[in-house]
């Protein structure tokens, strides 16, 4: 029986290079959607913890509530921040090693230079994870 599909022996480099460039332009979509939503949610956990002390700046009155419900409340947005933001960071990680996998199947000749290589002063410490 035939397998169908597309072999990777038999893709030619134009062809990559296209694929290349939709899995790119996947991986910035992501990743400045990750940079707005973890600055949005920044903000406005810094505005619900420090409402209280500049409600009075901003010409707001705020009914009585009891001091420690505001901070109570930032922190369980930033808890739920931080769930959201890692869920964002894993979808951009994850694109970023399918585009590595591309990277790697290019020829040896018009792949990405690696930190690690010798021929960068001082790459070795500037490794990540």
């Amino acid at each position: 029986m035939k397998k169908r599909g597309l072999q990777l022996n038999e893709m030619e480099v134009g062809h990559l290079l296209d694929l290349m460039d939709i899995y790119l332009s996947e991986w910035k979509h992501r990743d400045e959607m990750l940079w707005k939503q973890v600055f949005k949610y920044f903000y406005a956990t810094l505005v619900v913890l420090f409402l209280p002390n500049i409600a009075s700046f901003l010409g707001i009155n705020l009914p009585e509530f009891p001091a420690v419900l505001f901070p109570l409340a930032a922190l369980v947005l930033s808890l739920v921040f931080l769930y959201i933001s890692i869920g964002y960071s894993k979808r951009l990680e994850a694109s970023g090693n399918t585009y590595q996998k591309l990277i790697n199947l290019l020829p040896e000749e018009l792949r990405r230079v690696s930190v690690s290589d010798p021929n960068i002063k001082f790459g070795r410490f500037f490794l990540s994870g």
